[in-house]
Parts: C-alpha cells; sequence; structure tokens
C-alpha cells in the first residue's frame, strides 16, 4: 500500500485557500530561494490638494521611499477625491479661499470652534463626515496596500475611523503634521500606528496634550532636497540682473500670493534708506503684480523692485530666498519650514488667523521668525532684522537646531517596514496570505522541496 502523505495534501489545500505554507515550509527545513522575485511593496500617500505643503511633503516622502527600495510602488491619492459630495470640491476650495482671504477673523473663529469641538468630540468619526468613509474603504481593499501615510489632518482622521471599525489591522497607518499647531491634533496622533511632527516643540506639545509618546516622531516637515545645496549668492544674482552689494529682500508668500504686496513694498522703502532690492513673487496674486508695476516708477533711484506674476520654476525660488538678506513670506508649513532650512533672517506674516497664527506663536516662541502682525510697519521690522546682528546670530542658531533635527527617514524607513502583527488579536501567522495580510512567498519552492525530501504516491487535495 503506497504512502500518503497527509501533510502534503493538508499543505496544498491551504495553498489553494489563500493561506501560506512558509510555516510549515520552515518546519521541513525549506530555504529561502533568493532567486525568486518578491512582491513590491505598496505604499498609499494620501494628500490635499488644497494647500502646496501637503503635496510638497507628499513627493519628497515619495522620493525618499523610492531612494530606498526603487522597486516599491507609490500611490499618491488626492483625499479630495473621496469628498462628498464630489460636486462640491471646486466649490468648497473657492469658498475657503475666500473666507481666508476676505474674512480672517470670521476663518479664525472657525478655526477655533473646530478645534474646540475636536477636543471635545466622544469619537473622532464625527469629525470626517466630509469624505466617503465608504468608498475609501472599498478602494483601499482594492489597492492592498501594506502601508498608507496621510499627509493631510482630513485624511488621518479617515484612517482612524477605518481603524476604529477593525480595519487596517495588519497596514501600517501614519500621520505627518504639515503644519506646526496642535489644537486636538494629538487625538489623531493617538489613532495612528505613528505621528510625524515637524519639530521637537510641536512634539513636546503633542505629548502634553495626550498624545502617546511613543507614536509621536520629531522628523521635519519633508521638502525639496534642494533646499539644503548652497549657491554662490554674488554670481546667481548678477545672473539676474541684481547687485550682490546691494540688500536684498524676497517677498514670496505661496501660490496664492497672499499679502498687500504694495503695502509692504511702500513700508520697507519708507523706512529702509539706503539702496535696496525687493524681488516680489506675486504668484496668482494678478492684482498684487499689476499694482507693483504702477508703484515701481515712483519708488526712487535707489530701489530695484523685480515683480514676477505668476508660479516661477520652484528652483528659481530657492535661489533668490537663498540669495537674500531677508525673507517675507507667510506662516504656513511649508514656506517657513525651507526659510529655516535655509538659514534666513525671516519675518512672517500673520494675516490667515487661523492654524497660520498658531504656526506664527509657536515660530515666535521658538526664536525662528520675527512676526509681522501689521503690514504697514514691516519696514520697520526689516530696518531693524538687518541692523541687529544679534538678533540674527540667536535667530541663525535656533534655525541650525531646526535643520539638524530634520530625520525625514525616519518616515520612509517606517514605510517600507512590514507591519508588527504582535499586537493585532490572535496568532501572528493567520496573517500571512490572507487579505489586508503578508502575502505569501515561496510556497511553490517549498512544496517542490517537499516533494523531493519525501515522494507521495498519493496526494489529498
Amino acid at each position: 500500500m503506497g504512502k500518503i502523505k497527509f501533510i502534503k495534501g493538508i499543505a496544498l489545500l491551504l495553498l489553494y485557500v489563500g493561506l501560506v505554507i512558509q510555516p510549515f515550509a520552515f518546519a521541513f527545513g525549506a530555504e529561502t530561494d533568493t532567486t525568486v522575485k518578491t512582491v513590491p511593496k505598496k505604499i498609499i500617500i494620501l494628500y490635499n490638494s488644497i494647500g502646496m505643503g501637503h503635496i510638497s511633503a507628499s513627493k519628497a516622502i515619495e522620493a525618499s521611499i523610492k531612494e530606498k527600495d526603487p522597486t516599491a510602488v507609490v500611490i499618491q491619492k488626492n483625499i479630495l477625491d473621496f469628498f462628498n459630495p464630489q460636486s462640491l470640491v471646486k466649490l468648497n476650495e473657492k469658498a475657503f479661499w475666500y473666507i481666508v482671504k476676505n474674512h480672517p477673523d470670521t476663518f479664525d473663529k472657525m478655526f477655533r470652534k473646530k478645534m474646540e469641538r475636536g477636543r471635545n468630540v466622544t469619537d473622532l468619526a464625527a469629525m470626517s463626515t466630509s469624505y466617503n468613509i465608504d468608498a475609501v474603504r472599498n478602494w483601499l481593499n482594492l489597492e492592498g496596500p501594506s502601508s498608507v501615510i496621510a499627509t493631510h489632518y482630513g485624511a488621518a482622521e479617515v484612517l482612524s475611523v477605518l481603524r476604529a471599525q477593525g480595519l487596517l489591522k495588519t497596514t501600517n497607518i501614519s500621520w505627518l503634521h504639515t503644519d506646526y499647531f496642535t489644537g486636538y491634533f494629538p487625538r489623531i496622533a493617538n489613532a495612528m500606528d505613528r505621528a510625524f511632527v515637524g519639530s521637537t516643540s510641536v512634539r513636546d506639545s503633542f505629548v502634553k496634550s495626550g498624545a502617546d509618546e511613543s507614536k509621536v516622531i520629531a522628523t521635519g516637515i519633508p521638502i525639496n532636497p534642494a533646499v539644503f545645496s548652497p549657491i554662490d549668492r554674488e554670481a546667481y544674482l548678477k545672473s539676474v540682473n541684481l547687485d550682490p552689494d546691494i540688500r536684498t529682500v524676497v517677498i514670496a508668500t505661496g501660490g496664492e500670493g497672499i499679502g498687500d504686496y504694495p503695502k509692504i513694498v511702500k513700508s520697507i522703502v519708507d523706512s529702509y534708506k539706503e539702496p535696496i532690492q525687493i524681488v516680489a513673487v506675486c504668484a496668482k496674486n494678478v492684482a498684487n503684480a499689476e499694482a507693483l508695476n504702477k508703484l515701481a516708477p515712483s519708488l526712487g533711484g535707489n530701489v530695484t523692485l523685480k515683480v514676477f506674476s505668476g508660479l516661477i520654476p520652484n528652483q528659481d525660488l530657492l535661489n533668490y530666498i537663498k540669495s537674500a538678506d531677508v525673507y517675507i513670506t507667510k506662516s504656513g508649513g511649508l514656506s517657513p519650514t525651507e526659510a529655516f532650512a535655509i538659514g534666513k533672517p525671516t519675518i512672517l506674516l500673520d494675516i490667515y488667523g487661523g492654524h497660520e497664527r498658531d504656526n506664527a506663536n509657536r515660530f515666535e516662541n521658538d526664536r525662528l521668525a520675527v512676526i509681522n502682525r501689521d503690514q504697514s510697519v514691516i519696514g520697520e521690522q526689516v530696518n531693524m532684522l538687518l541692523a541687529d546682528k544679534e538678533l540674527q546670530k540667536e535667530m541663525a542658531k535656533e534655525q541650525l537646531a531646526f535643520r539638524n533635527s530634520f530625520n525625514i527617514n525616519e518616515i520612509s524607513d517606517y514605510a517600507l517596514k512590514p507591519k508588527d502583527l504582535s499586537g493585532v488579536a490572535g496568532d501572528s501567522n493567520f496573517y500571512l496570505g490572507v487579505e489586508g495580510g503578508t502575502r505569501a512567498e515561496g510556497t511553490k519552492e517549498a512544496l517542490a522541496k517537499l516533494d523531493k525530501q519525501s515522494p507521495a504516491d498519493v496526494e489529498v487535495i
């Protein structure tokens, strides 16, 4: 009577229903065949297109992941694709910018109310009603990622809801906070496997407000690596027809070109009596550009005004910032991060209210920048910053510490790290080969070796 290899039959049965054979193969001494192709890791990055900071950080994370693992599949997905109803996405974005630009005090009150609600609401699911949770869940199930990173708090809240529903247990979920305020966001951090924040002071604030210290890591906000590359200031200024021996002020306030540029320029010219060069990047704010071009002839012979209407290449903007003696920008997440990483005397506009006001307050407390709350007197601040060597020295010291605290690799390392199943209910082997778990590898090789070591006369399948 022939031998019946029930063990082999069981192994084939397990393979048939999609479970993994590795634990059994290991027991039989099967070796890993290094020639077998492994399935690439799939990382999804959920961003929000409403701000350049979220997009820029997402691209920087992807670049870091691909540098470490060229085989990794990285999918960038706009969380607004799941906005509910989808027909209101554009209208919602326009309404946001209209309120922010025209009624900043109203926006500030709305922001404070949202933060208070987030601190007191029983379930965070109540904070993410703008998104179609079912659609996000179905899409993630279809993609089957090994890791999901949110670079916007709304996306992180959606992930927290899915995790609370018992999903994504075998998937790393993490969140990068692309601003510098605290609000109710420590609650979001606690719902993640990891939360990455922009500075040590933000991390400390999160922990003080109840975030799990083991989950919150100060990595810095990922930015364009070109920020860290020095340039020849003299050569560059000459190449763009500016004088390297004359003080240069650069004004660039994000893609929307927020702020009253004519008022800022007039204030600088009235306060600083020496020759000065002003580079104004107006971006999408056509009105600012037109007003500056009309103003230019009346500024006097000791003022050089270079006006850009529309967006300019990011590398050009970075080169202007690196060449500046003073940089004026808004107090968002991306622009100040770039300024501090470059190490530039910085003045931040506090005109939006809301999260940017909280950002500004933190930067001021951390002595990273001078904050302007009245654009009509910004010239006095420029004059003061150019003259006060001790202030420049202190700011440079804090900015260097800020730059040295960057550890962007933590984010990409975690994205590529297998999910730790030790805290997941049940035997960790159960999650090998199942939907949302670890893909089965080496099954055919293990069975082939088993068949060679112990040939069967009959197979039970």
